[in-house]
């Protein structure tokens, strides 16, 4: 059978794309009885339901990266990666659909009939040796169907209760210049070590004595731009750049918010070292906005994780080893 692919998954496989972790305790077994590849929980998955998730992402590989792909030197594990791929977003989607039966969520008379009638266009489309290949027909492609709809289903019944509002105080970003001076170096295999205390001393008295001249050319009127001093001292970034609220480096960030336009601070300690910096813009609108979406996008995607891992985190899946190696 040649890579030809059939995109049934594509739309609901974003969808359900917010889960990120694994499911619960997973248990290798010699194998199942009736076509089943493994179970979770109280639902199980068969053979020919793993083949179409990997049919499809094998697709949408060749679609983004070249029919190729697979063929390409440094590929070559790629089909085993994606077929893992598709068994972690079939078990989720089991996952979901088990959700949705304990929360009472159900698909209506009018999204089953959708659900056939793409279940229906999708086999048509299908060749001869693909279908013997999938071992399915229309009836288990609908219910694939019907149970990638009703994931989605739960995954909005599940996004629902997430606010979509973000104020512009949460979402504002500014754009400040820093001289940084680093409290740690890398050895050679690129990996980070911290100085010693007697090092981060030193460091912080070089950064103290930067922020003197700068001061001190500031009072005496000598005209030398900060961008000058950057560009002379600074051990990390020399360009402006955009902070919001949520960086990581919280005493970095703190400091940058606590500046009105064209101030300068004190020496601050942050994560990767001693920070002189200046405010240049204390809002810029544009980066704003599009933090608000970044705000809204993790927000979803946190609220989404903690209701799902708290249900699957206490499911068992049992997986057939030796059938999913025949996919």
């Amino acid at each position: 059978m040649g890579r030809k692919r059939f995109h049934l998954l594509l739309p609901l496989l974003v969808a359900v794309s917010l889960v990120l972790s694994g499911c619960g305790n997973i248990v290798l077994t010699k194998g199942f009885t009736g076509g089943r590849l493994y179970t979770v929980g109280s639902a199980s998955a068969s053979e020919s339901e793993l083949k179409v998730y990997y049919l499809d992402l094998t697709g949408q590989y060749e679609s983004a990266f070249g029919t190729d792909v697979f063929d390409q030197s440094g590929n070559e594990n790629l089909s085993d990666a994606v077929k893992d791929n598709a068994l972690s977003l079939l078990t989720k989607v089991k996952v979901l659909n088990l959700m949705a039966d304990r929360d009472g969520v159900s698909l209506s008379s009018e999204e089953e009939t959708k659900a056939k009638q793409c279940a229906g266009a999708y086999y048509s489309s299908l060749p001869e040796d693909v279908i013997t290949y999938l071992d399915t027909n229309e009836d288990k492609v609908t219910a694939m169907m019907e149970e990638l709809a009703l994931s989605e289903k739960e995954t909005q019944n599940i996004l629902s209760t997430v606010s979509s509002e973000v104020s512009d105080d949460e979402a504002r970003t500014v754009q400040v210049q820093n001289i940084l001076i680093k409290t740690y170096t890398t050895d050679d295999a690129g990996n980070r070590v911290e100085f010693s205390d007697e090092e981060k001393q030193a460091a912080k008295e070089k950064a103290e004595s930067i922020l003197q001249e700068i001061r001190d050319g500031i009072a005496n009127l000598t005209g030398v731009t900060f961008d000058t001093y950057v560009s002379r001292y600074s051990e990390g970034d020399t360009g402006t750049i955009t902070v919001t609220r949520q960086d990581e480096d919280t005493a970095f960030a703190d400091a940058c918010f606590a500046l009105g336009e064209g101030e300068i601070s004190d020496v601050v300690e942050t994560n990767d070292g001693y920070r002189i910096i200046k405010c240049i813009s204390a809002y810029d609108e544009s980066s704003t906005e599009a933090n608000k979406a970044s705000i809204l996008k993790t927000r979803r995607e946190n609220a989404f994780n903690e209701a799902y891992n708290a249900y699957a985190d206490d499911l068992t899946t049992r997986r057939s080893e030796s059938e999913s190696a025949k996919i």
